[in-house]
């Protein structure tokens, strides 16, 4: 699975760099090569810290192509870590917006797939509720139906039938 991420996470980079010399403001130029390198960075030891690096590289490569940065893109990437792209765009609307309570850190859901594709599970806490939990077992291989959800959507869909 790491490979995937890797190899998505390398045609946004060659493609983001492609673009960066289209920018007319050196300003943005520093900022997304600032990024692009600070994304780089980040190990991919677990499938959470290579689906945050992809999620910031892919919402880059948006704004390269439209020709403008904007939100989190437009102050240089933090120093520490990274926190999620949902997290940190929700802060950086409360800058915009001071009334706007900030955003802590937002739980992740956890899904894993089995190697052949025959079992998957996910797993999220729900505050005063427990635990949610799904999980799938084939012994022909657990298909995906070839669209852009992920299988955390999937997940999120589950939940909202779910009788919990």
């Amino acid at each position: 699975m790491a490979k995937v991420y890797n190899t998505e996470f390398k045609e946004a980079l060659r493609e983001i760099a492609q673009r960066v010399a289209h920018f007319n403001s050196p300003y943005d130029r520093v900022r997304i090569v600032e990024w692009s390198r600070r994304l780089a960075g980040i190990p991919d030891d677990t499938i959470d810290e290579a689906k945050n690096r992809n999620d910031y590289i892919q919402l880059l490569k948006i704004m390269t192509r439209g020709g403008r940065l904007h939100g989190v893109f437009l102050k240089s990437p933090p120093e520490n870590d990274i926190p999620p792209l949902a997290e940190a765009m929700a802060n950086f609307l409360c800058d915009l917006c001071p009334e706007l309570p900030r955003a802590g850190p937002i739980e992740p859901i956890v899904s894993r797939r089995t190697p052949d594709g025959c079992a998957y599970i996910a797993f999220r806490k729900i505050p005063d509720k427990g635990l949610l939990c799904y999980m799938a077992v084939s012994t022909d291989g657990l298909e995906s139906d070839g669209n852009s959800s992920t299988d955390d959507e999937t997940m999120m869909k589950d939940k909202e039938t779910s009788p919990l």
